[in-house]
């Protein structure tokens, strides 16, 4: 095969303006059919021919131009050797959620990748005027295979391809800016198109894990010692990933805080919870492990996080502390503006609203009470009822055995303003949250069931 040249000018160019593309989301992929909400192919899938590993060669995807941009992504996989390369461009960042799939044509045959890299090859493909040389790991390189996977899925490898490229592009950084301008909508399961708040029933439903916790290639974790600071993986806006921190068990409350970083769809099977709480001016830092690296967090935030903590169970749960890369401008200023979204996902909301008093228990089973009966009602004895009432056929009523003595109603408002007005309330942001349709929102720990509190 004739090898492919590219072009010196940037094969990406601003992103500012680069309109909406209708045919995109609404393309005619002749690889597979659907069926019941799955995929099923119609051409044989792509079979990869093993690399020689001395001397050392290399697949390159040759990416082919289209006419119509509905048309699936056509493509070649050609070997060349390392030493001999044409020019041809680098992809990184190049993860994408791969539970959410589509399929590309490679040598007439179908090969299945993640739908955020299958996007980022058809919009690619509109840049160019002729094939294309493209090295991206995820294809390029065969992960299953672990005599490729230590010769390619290196660290040091990429870096040298990085390095030999004409250009590199960040696919993460492109379909950021391609979903953020309108270009790509975000990709999600059939099974979810119709999600809503059905399944969230309350704290005691069965817990669905996520199982994905990408890692920073060249990254050594270790969980008893860790080395390296912790770095975040960038999150597939294609797939609109969220960042879950599962919090690992620990029978000793005072052990050390480890905690799996996971990405995945905020529709998914996954279901996860959403801690609320004040960050505090004390930044006296705790030392925690995250993916089996290092990461200093407030201490506030550890001791919530202890809270919540379970002896022989994972907590999965979103922190805006945590699941947000504070470092990264960018990215801090997009979640924070879909975190409307994340907690309406969420299964319940953890509220640390600070330290119990005497009145504790009692205001969160008053706030229950008034959840589940908001309108009080006095009887002829004037006694306060919360429950059901009626007519009893005689021009009287009739009132559930749920009475306050009227000193007692008094009491407890008091408490509940007090209760209210602590500084965790007097945040903009609490109203915001509480006004989401939250089925279940809980006050204090997982381990004290009496301050939890339902919205229905």
């Amino acid at each position: 095969m004739t090898s492919s040249t590219t072009p010196r000018v940037p094969l990406i160019r601003s992103l500012d303006d680069c309109g909406t593309e209708e045919n995109v989301r609404k393309f005619n992929n002749t690889l597979y059919v659907s069926q019941d909400g799955y995929s099923k192919l119609i051409v044989p899938e792509y079979k990869y021919v093993p690399l020689n590993i001395e001397p050392q060669t290399v697949r390159l995807l040759s990416l082919h131009t289209s006419n119509d941009s509905a048309d699936h992504v056509r493509c070649n996989l050609e070997t060349h050797h390392l030493t001999e390369l044409p020019p041809f461009v680098a992809v990184k960042n190049a993860r994408g959620y791969r539970n959410i799939e589509e399929a590309i044509e490679v040598d007439g045959q179908a090969l299945r990748i993640s739908a955020a890299l299958e996007r980022f090859l058809r919009y690619l493909r509109t840049q160019i005027s002729q094939p294309t040389l493209i090295w991206v790991r995820y294809v390029c390189v065969l992960e299953r295979d672990l005599t490729e996977q230590n010769a390619y899925w290196t660290r040091e490898f990429s870096d040298r391809m990085y390095t030999l490229a004409t250009e590199v592009i960040d696919m993460h950084d492109t379909n950021t800016r391609l979903v953020i301008n309108g270009y790509f909508e975000r990709v999600f399961h059939d099974q979810w198109g119709d999600w809503n708040k059905e399944w969230s029933g309350g704290h005691d439903q069965e817990v669905i894990l996520p199982r994905v916790c990408p890692i920073r290639l060249g990254t050594n974790p270790n969980i008893d010692a860790p080395t390296m600071n912790f770095r975040y993986m960038p999150m597939d806006m294609i797939a609109d990933e969220v960042r879950v921190m599962c919090i690992m068990p620990a029978k000793d409350g005072s052990a050390p805080i480890v905690l799996h970083v996971a990405h995945c769809p905020i529709k998914c099977e996954v279901t996860y919870m959403a801690l609320s709480y004040r960050w505090g001016t004390d930044k006296t830092p705790e030392k925690i492990v995250m993916n089996g690296q290092r990461m200093s967090i407030r201490q506030n935030l550890a001791e919530a996080i202890r809270a919540l903590r379970m002896q022989e169970q994972i907590v999965p749960i979103w922190i805006d502390a945590l699941s947000i890369n504070q470092e990264n401008v960018a990215e801090r200023g997009r979640e924070v503006r879909r975190m409307g979204k994340i907690y309406h996902h969420a299964m319940s909301v953890y509220s640390i609203v600070g330290a119990a008093d005497e009145d504790t228990q009692n205001v969160c089973k008053f706030i229950s009470e008034l959840v589940r009966h908001p309108v009080v009602r006095i009887n002829d004895l004037n006694d306060f009822h919360f429950d059901d009432w009626g007519s009893s056929g005689d021009g009287g009523f009739w009132y559930g055995e749920n009475r306050i003595e009227p000193q007692r109603l008094v009491k407890l408002c008091v408490a509940l303003y007090r209760f209210l007005t602590r500084e965790y309330f007097r945040r903009c942001w609490i109203l915001q949250v509480s006004g989401m349709g939250l089925e279940s929102y809980h006050f204090g720990s997982r381990k004290q069931a009496e301050y939890i509190v339902r919205f229905a």
